[in-house]
């Protein structure tokens, strides 16, 4: 935020570094004073959203969503991202049903996994918990 005389504001302070940081997800973000889904503390955008806005020539509408292709959350390249018109397209084509074990579908050998590898996570963490 600004100062008292506002001085150290944006590129003036003396910590600027070009307006881009790294989001506690992951992302990339890049600062964007106005533009309607930046942030009400920092006026920051995930650079993904800013790339896909330009290629389509306009802001994204309310639902839509941008996927990255290898999951690499800073590759932020056109050809790495996907637009999506609403979240029920985009999870349809990328996620699976959290009960399609239960229909008779196979989970494949990377899905399995990441569920056994989910689930030892939580167990480790309950059992942190738990002695504390």
């Amino acid at each position: 935020m600004r100062g008292k005389k506002g001085i150290n504001f944006g590129s003036k302070n003396p910590m600027w570094i070009g307006g881009r940081i790294i989001s506690s997800g992951g992302y990339t973000m890049v600062r964007c004073e106005g533009h309607p889904r930046a942030t009400k503390k920092g006026f920051y955008v995930f650079e993904h959203i800013l790339v896909i806005e330009k290629k389509l020539g306009r802001y994204l509408k309310k639902g839509e969503e941008v996927h990255h292709k290898n999951n690499i959350k800073t590759d932020n390249r056109v050809s790495n991202l996907m637009f999506f018109t609403n979240h029920s397209v985009h999870n349809k084509k990328f996620h699976k049903p959290a009960y399609s074990w239960k229909k008779g579908y196979k989970l494949s050998e990377d899905s399995k996994r990441r569920i056994s590898e989910a689930k030892k996570e939580w167990w480790r963490k309950w059992k942190i918990k738990k002695l504390k």
